[in-house]
């Protein structure tokens, strides 16, 4: 399978704020609608429906997709308030930084530079002050919530694919009940037979009314 490293931009249709990524995939038109926090809250705000994709550069390595997104997203650009950028391209993707420990190490000391930083925090206080106290709610349950750029119809595909992994005997809680020891009231969860010596089904525990408790307490007194 041919590895396509592209160059893509996504515009907001709306107010013609635009964001420049670099992204390594098999499909161009794979739905991917980059990582940034502050273009999901827009898309929360606005509508996916209202972004549109456009590969600007499809190129043959990691390293020339990476070079092309530092020439684009440069400081001058990250800096414009027509775009949703908040740090220089180059430093964005993973796979070139976590394929080499070193790299890796120096990057995350960049990234802890004061520089880097408060070039970010200088960003995002620069949309924040000029943000609708709506826009600064959606950003902020967009951060909170984590789910926003995907479509209906993909969330929920998700849960229900994720229902399905946790039904029935497939759930690692199926079959279990709470047990009690009424004598040091320590609890614990397992299935009927598995239980610690001396445990008891902790229904009814807190009316004092189950027969099993009130049996094996006065049993636990008298062996005591």
């Amino acid at each position: 399978m041919t590895t396509l490293y592209t160059i893509y931009q996504i515009t907001n249709i709306v107010n013609n704020k635009i964001y420049v990524g670099a992204h390594q995939t098999a499909d161009s038109n794979d739905g991917y609608m980059g990582s940034s926090k502050i273009l999901e809250a827009a898309m929360a705000k606005y509508g996916v429906e209202n972004f549109k994709k456009e590969i600007l550069h499809i190129v043959d390595n990691d390293e020339h997709m990476y070079s092309l997104e530092c020439e684009i997203v440069n400081e001058d650009f990250v800096v414009r308030k027509d775009t949703y950028n908040i740090r220089i391209g180059g430093r964005g993707g993973w796979n070139h930084i976590n394929n080499d420990p070193a790299t890796k190490q120096a990057a995350l000391e960049k990234a802890r530079t004061k520089e880097v930083q408060d070039e970010r925090v200088k960003k995002y206080k620069n949309w924040y002050n000029g943000a609708s106290d709506s826009e600064k709610m959606n950003c902020t349950s967009a951060l909170m919530r984590g789910s926003v750029g995907h479509t209906r119809e993909q969330r929920e595909r998700a849960n229900k694919t994720h229902s399905e992994s946790i039904k029935g005997s497939k759930n690692p809680q199926f079959g279990k009940k709470w047990y009690i020891d009424p004598v040091t009231e320590k609890r614990c969860v397992c299935r009927p037979g598995e239980q610690p010596e001396g445990y008891v089904l902790s229904a009814g525990y807190k009316t004092r009314k189950s027969r099993a408790y009130q049996i094996e307490r006065n049993r636990r007194k008298r062996k005591g």
